[in-house]
């Protein structure tokens, strides 16, 4: 496993222990009855992160897409920022299919 891999790796433990965490907040917040829709906003948009990081890490290591998720129709994953993130984290640099003679 190669570095950037390592660093993405990283990178989703670190956001399942702050999902985690968050989760914890809200849940002590609304049994004091104390407004917390802020965090939920919060939490939504870092399980969203999350997720995208995951299909792009699943996806480099191998796995098809059906093995990650199955997704409804109307919760479909962004394909443009998977692809921005499998680019990011790609270890090995793209080679050209076409060598100038």
């Amino acid at each position: 496993m190669g570095e950037k891999m390592r660093e993405l790796k990283a990178f989703l433990k670190d956001t399942a222990k702050d999902i985690r965490g968050k989760k914890i907040d809200i849940k002590e917040k609304q049994r004091n009855n104390i407004y917390a829709g802020g965090q939920q906003w919060e939490l939504l948009k870092l399980k969203s992160i999350y997720r995208h990081h995951h299909i792009a890490y699943s996806e480099l290591r191998g796995r098809c897409r059906e093995e990650i998720e199955s997704p409804r129709a109307e919760n479909l994953p962004d394909n443009e920022w998977i692809q921005e993130l499998k680019e990011r984290y790609l270890d090995v640099e793209p080679q050209t299919l076409y060598t100038s003679a």
